[in-house]
């Protein structure tokens, strides 16, 4: 095709440089990345990128000229041409005076010896291999997003360099080799527009170098896990239960004291674009009954804790997906209000000079609250973070340090009596994609 012609003219190389037809030498071999961090950040990163995506260094050859219909050349394509000689070129493309812009050759003859040159000013054209990747640069698969003339928006562009398909781990892999060390992205940091521009004309380069572009991928890759997004949802449930009682006995009488722990709490966090969105409710309570029996009247105490919380609005989320591909789902909840009584109490006996009734005290509710979930290990061949986990953590006297702290333990003032110490069952399930 004609514009396969196009391309082959666009990757020349300067006389000094390698022989026609052969590989340029790459500025660096890219080094392997270990892909990890926050997908949250994904947006934030390729924002970065987007100057370079949307320049006419990328545009030209993806998407601003269609290579299949010879659209918005600038020029009427007078002809389809494919795999033929100069020679054989038609006289209207020799005459098209505009081509030259874009397809001359900078230096060197480039076309098979017994290929006679093009008469005008043309120049030479190059044939050989390079003119099959013109007829692919607009193809579906490698075309970006939008229409001519359109910015491309960072979700799609992202999509369209690591689609879900084969957004894995090796896929992510692949993408770093190609946007750090293959020429033909290299050669468009040249700002050449593929050795058309001569060496004494200024170069016309994106707005970025390839080493400034080369960190920015590398970022998105290390620090926000190659994700082009974080959608799905995450559900944390809180479970409390604990119970104990001891009896001692004397000459005149007995005494019982028995304790109960019991509550729920459910959280739950629906993901859009990073964004985490929480609904929180839940409530807990601690009770101490004491019953004592002398000589066959019975005095019955109960006294303890209540309390409930509940928020809804946005919660701070972050997936953090280290280098082994372990991963910790963090989360701070939005502002939450509700009660809580301390102390309260009430007696009931056969004297009734000792029945009382006791509010107890007010205490606020924490503001917020945070969750740090081990999730275990990624699926290194999936664009999904998918799984559940349920863990018993037991009450103790302070928090545990690197523990995950439910509300129901902490956040409610429990004050455990001698005996098992009342646990909580934590259960977290998420439903996550990374597209």
């Amino acid at each position: 095709m004609l514009v396969s012609i196009f391309w082959s003219v666009a990757v020349l190389h300067a006389q000094d440089g390698p022989a026609v037809n052969e590989p340029r030498p790459l500025a660096d071999q890219p080094q392997p990345v270990q892909i990890g961090g926050d997908p949250a950040r994904w947006r934030e990163v390729w924002e970065q990128m987007m100057p370079v995506w949307n320049s006419p260094r990328c545009m030209n050859c993806h998407r601003d000229t269609s290579t299949e219909s010879g659209a918005n050349h600038g020029v009427q394509v007078p002809e389809r041409v494919e795999n033929l000689s100069p020679s054989s070129y038609p006289a209207s493309f020799r005459a098209t005076p505009q081509c030259p812009t874009c397809h001359t050759a900078r230096s060197q003859a480039v076309r098979p010896d017994d290929d006679p040159p093009l008469e005008g000013d043309f120049g030479e054209l190059r044939t050989g291999p390079w003119n099959k990747l013109a007829a692919t640069l607009t193809q579906p698969d490698v075309r970006f997003p939008g229409s001519i003339g359109e910015q491309v928006d960072p979700k799609a562009m992202c999509d369209k360099i690591a689609p879900p398909s084969s957004h894995s781990v090796e896929g992510l892999e692949h993408v770093w080799g190609h946007l750090v060390g293959d020429e033909r992205v290299q050669l468009a940091f040249e700002g050449r527009k593929g050795d058309a521009i001569p060496d004494f004309a200024p170069a016309q380069p994106p707005p970025l170098s390839h080493s400034e572009f080369r960190e920015i991928v590398r970022a998105w890759l290390t620090q926000a896990a190659g994700a082009c997004d974080l959608n799905g949802t995450i559900t944390i449930t809180e479970t409390l239960q604990g119970n104990r009682s001891v009896t001692s006995s004397g000459g005149v009488g007995s005494a019982t004291i028995r304790q109960e722990e019991s509550g729920s709490r459910t959280v739950n966090i629906d993901v859009r674009s990073g964004k985490a969105t929480v609904s929180v409710q839940g409530s807990g309570q601690e009770q101490t009954t004491q019953t004592t029996v002398v000589q066959n009247c019975t005095t019955t105490s109960t006294s303890g804790v209540k309390g409930s919380s509940s928020g809804n609005g946005e919660g701070d989320l972050h997936i953090i997906i280290a280098a082994d591909g372990s991963f910790t789902i963090n989360l701070t909840g939005p502002p939450e209000t509700g009660s809580m009584q301390l102390g309260g109490a009430s007696m009931r006996s056969c004297l009734s000079a000792l029945n009382i009734d006791e509010p107890g005290q007010p205490l606020p509710v924490p503001r917020t609250w945070a969750y740090g979930i081990n999730a275990g290990q990624r699926d290194p061949n999936s664009a999904k973070l998918t799984g559940s986990v349920t863990k018993t953590i037991t009450w103790a006297p302070s928090r545990i340090a690197n523990e995950t702290i439910p509300w129901l333990l902490y956040g409610l003032t429990l004050a455990p009596e001698e005996g098992p110490p009342p646990s909580v069952t934590l259960t977290t399930t998420w439903d996550l994609t990374l597209y």
